[in-house]
């Protein structure tokens, strides 16, 4: 068996730019390699990712334990096979260089020690510190670097990355920071490290705060902490806080219990949980604890309440996860009048959302006991990401429809990341932050943050249908610039098919279908 699997190399080139990953480096194929797969140049990391594929196919019986042995075996054994013939390679990536591409060619760089090495422009950068001795300087920045510490036959060198830092407001290296510090020193005005940025300050900096041991920087401050009026102080967001209040139903704004699950599963349907975040203020502005005692006794254990620094005198209502169902069937939608009665709003205040979270299950399954990693990449990570794009671009497709349809154009819900979809699923980056039309920040839902908040049961149960419409009909869809799959009128006969599935959606899309606006920015008081 272990001849079976024994991987040969064979060099086929000189250095080339990879079909697969684009980096430089000598190209390679091995046995394990499928014909057209051989037919493009490849780097050893990338054949050898092929290979891992293929031998699982060929050897489907083959005991874990003996194929991580001899797959171990292969990939030191490319690893030896990469370095054969390497005269010089950058001191930063260990890769050649290539200098048929700019991005590839050599150049010196200095290192934060002042060493002079031999990398590629592409692992250098143009010093930001604003120094007049580094302006220009071309560096190696620690920030542009790769990570590739496989190969223990390549020499290491005793180089440290430059990197840097702010200081009231300057960027600086590490030798220009420790200049600074000395010059401030000197002049008896000394300076603090903000414990959350890192970032420098001198204590004529109006903002700063302290907290315990701990100190902040005025935007730190800003954003981990939240000002009680009641007892003025500010309070960490992880931190409790009722201050001897009449109401403590309403936690602070980190305030995150173990979730209870309401709904069971049904056999015929894929089985995954939805929850919802329902931001509501007083009338008036005033302080609304006593109502949030009267919302708690009606919602019970189903949702907690919760406070929010983007609302005056408000708090936002968040659900724990129910199926679909159990929001229609089960759910104790008699809070929507217990908070009219006691003068809440939510449509006709400009600062209240509803926001929606998916469970990531919805998605593709979690991993089983007897899954591989490579299995476990196969079947669940790829699967996901595949519906999770397709799921994505449903909704950043259809921008208009879907505003229209949620009532509201908002800067706490924006479509920035249109065209870089794919990134944002498979690196989760986002380039507005939480504040993206949809956010995947967190690490077990996906948040739907377009819609307008609402004290009508009708419309926030069209916006939960919405959701779990746009993932059901993305599931299994094949989407092809032919098919327009992913356009508004294909996913409005979806759910026109299944009306008695999603009865509030059908009956708020065929009502946005009649108006004329970009987005409903309607004044009459829906919250009455």
């Amino acid at each position: 068996m272990t001849d079976e699997i024994k991987v040969e190399w064979t060099q086929v080139g000189g250095v080339a730019s990879c079909f697969h990953c684009g980096q430089p480096d000598y190209m390679f194929v091995n046995n394990y390699m499928t014909e057209s797969q051989k037919e493009r140049q490849h780097c050893v990391d990338c054949a050898l990712q092929y290979s891992r594929h293929n031998i699982a196919h060929l050897h489907p019986g083959m005991p874990t334990g003996t194929a991580h042995r001899l797959l171990n075996e292969a990939i030191q054994s490319a690893y030896d096979y990469r370095t054969v013939g390497m005269t010089e390679w950058c001191e930063v990536c260990y890769r050649p260089f290539l200098e048929s591409e700019e991005r590839y060619q050599q150049v010196m760089a200095y290192d934060a020690t002042g060493k002079m090495l031999v990398v590629h422009r592409k692992c250098s950068s143009v010093s930001t510190c604003s120094h007049v001795g580094c302006r220009g300087k071309l560096v190696i920045d620690s920030y542009s670097t790769w990570d590739r510490n496989n190969w223990s036959q390549v020499p290491s060198s005793s180089w440290t990355y430059y990197t840097f830092h702010h200081a009231d407001g300057e960027r600086l290296c590490s030798v220009h920071l420790e200049e600074w510090k000395e010059e401030k020193d000197e002049h008896h005005d000394s300076w603090f490290c903000c414990d959350s940025c890192s970032d420098y300050f001198t204590y004529d900096h109006n903002d700063y705060f302290t907290n315990d041991d701990y100190i902040y920087c005025g935007d730190c401050r800003n954003e981990h902490f939240w000002y009680c009026d009641n007892c003025d102080q500010y309070v960490h967001n992880d931190d409790f806080h009722d201050c001897n209040r009449e109401s403590s139903v309403v936690h602070s704004y980190g305030y995150k219990p173990f979730p209870c699950l309401f709904g069971k599963s049904k056999e015929s349907t894929p089985f995954y949980h939805l929850g919802f975040e329902l931001e509501v203020e007083e009338r008036n502005e005033d302080n609304c604890y006593d109502e949030a005692v009267k919302i708690q006794e009606v919602l019970g254990a189903r949702a907690y309440m919760k406070e929010d620094g983007s609302l005056r005198g408000g708090f936002e209502i968040v659900t724990h996860p129910h199926t679909l169902e159990e929001y229609k069937e089960n759910f104790p939608w008699e809070f929507i009048q217990v908070a009219k009665r006691n003068n809440l709003v939510s449509w006709n205040s400009p600062r209240c959302g509803f926001h929606v979270h998916v469970s990531r299950y919805a998605f593709g399954p979690g991993m089983k006991p007897s899954d591989s990693p490579e299995v476990y990449y196969q079947r669940t990570i790829i699967v996901r990401q595949q519906h999770e794009l397709k799921f994505l671009k449903l909704i950043y497709d259809n921008e208009r429809q879907v505003q229209r349809l949620a009532g509201r154009k908002s800067d706490w819900a924006r479509f920035s990341d249109k065209g870089n979809l794919w990134r944002k699923v498979k690196h989760g980056y986002q380039s507005e932050g939480h504040y993206s039309a949809v956010n995947v920040e967190n690490s077990n839902t996906i948040e739907v943050r377009v819609f307008r908040g609402s004290l009508k049961r009708e419309r926030l149960m069209a916006n939960l249908e919405f959701v779990h419409s746009a993932v059901e009909y993305t599931r299994n869809l094949r989407v092809s610039a032919a098919n327009k799959a992913l356009s508004w009128i294909a996913f409005s006969g979806y759910v026109y098919q299944n009306a008695d599935k999603y009865p509030h959606l059908l009956d708020y899309m065929d009502t946005v279908a009649k108006q004329e606006q970009v987005y409903d920015n309607r004044t009459e008081e829906e919250d009455n």
